[in-house]
């Protein structure tokens, strides 16, 4: 019987784009996405995934720490499947934190 578990596909900080690709022979499916806007501004965050990653899964904003009730994050629960060869952005802006898990199968 085979195992079932979560894995981080994506831990990224500020400034950045987070990127993972699904190995040859496995599908992911991408379960959860937390966004945290440490900044003083809303701040956008993109997902992005495809071969070449170029279709828009998510595209939003997050209200800055000092929103009402400090609600500068935003959860994500998703069933977005990507196979062998996708990649998988999350574009992620200054004084921010992005976590994006889920699962992977072998085929």
């Amino acid at each position: 019987m085979a195992s079932i578990y979560s894995t981080r596909f994506i831990r990224a900080l500020g400034a950045t784009t987070g990127t993972y690709t699904v190995p040859a022979g496995k599908t992911a499916i991408v379960r959860s996405v937390q966004f945290v806007n440490g900044g003083g501004a809303a701040a956008q965050f993109t997902i992005l995934s495809g071969n070449p990653a170029n279709v828009y899964a998510f595209n939003g904003y997050v209200p800055p720490l000092a929103s009402p009730n400090n609600n500068n994050n935003l959860f994500l629960d998703l069933r977005l499947v990507l196979t062998a060869g996708d990649i998988l952005n999350v574009g992620i802006p200054a004084s921010c934190y992005a976590t994006v898990s889920g699962y992977l199968f072998t085929l």
